[in-house]
């Protein structure tokens, strides 16, 4: 006849540990050491050490590269594989990278103050459940480019070198090498940029 309470207990704990898993996928916890120790250094002091730091728990980021603090970084799975930062390279304060796809930031490029990279959103769906299906692009930031403060940089984008995204611009596609854009959603300026 069985044990229905057992079976009940067990179907319990299965569905607990599942819960658990979902809850707890996007915690990683030596990025999570990492940032905490990082984050007792004040904001623009010792920017090349919080590098060295992340670089030490696996983390590619270029050793002339300045960090003013650490990005909020997140995603699901093996996020550390996902992030590259070149060398005399510029992350602001109040940065956040998506991390469920790659992002690439080349030798040279810049981030203002609380830029946002996402490389994950959602497809638009029917009136029940308009965030449908999620989806996933690599973002790439050229060399020598500069992204301005609070600007928003969406999944699949490539920002080419030495272009320059103003700002608070939410930039939705490609951005060509040596182009200046702004905007919501960014759009090329004629201002043109010095060679």
């Amino acid at each position: 006849m069985g044990f229905p309470r057992l079976e009940t207990m067990v179907t319990c704990m299965d569905r607990v540990v599942r819960l658990w898993r979902e809850e707890f996928a996007n915690f990683h916890p030596a990025f999570s050491a990492t940032r905490l120790i990082a984050r007792l250094l004040p904001p623009y002091v010792c920017c090349r050490v919080r590098g060295r730091l992340l670089s030490l728990t696996g983390w590619e980021i270029g050793t002339t590269t300045l960090l003013f603090d650490v990005p909020f970084m997140y995603g699901i799975g093996p996020i550390r594989d996902r992030l590259t930062i070149g060398e005399r390279g510029i992350v602001n304060v109040g940065c956040r990278f998506d991390l469920n796809d790659r992002i690439e930031i080349a030798d040279g490029a810049a981030l203002g103050h609380d830029v946002t990279i996402l490389t994950s959103s959602h497809v638009v769906g029917t009136p029940e459940r308009r965030a449908s299906t999620t989806f996933t692009a690599p973002v790439s930031i050229g060399p020598g480019a500069w992204i301005g403060a609070r600007s928003l940089i969406m999944p699949g984008v490539t920002v080419g070198a030495g272009a320059v995204v103003a700002a608070g611009s939410v930039v939705t596609r490609d951005v060509p090498a040596n182009t200046l854009v702004a905007g919501v959603p960014a759009a090329p300026k004629e201002r043109a940029l010095p060679a």
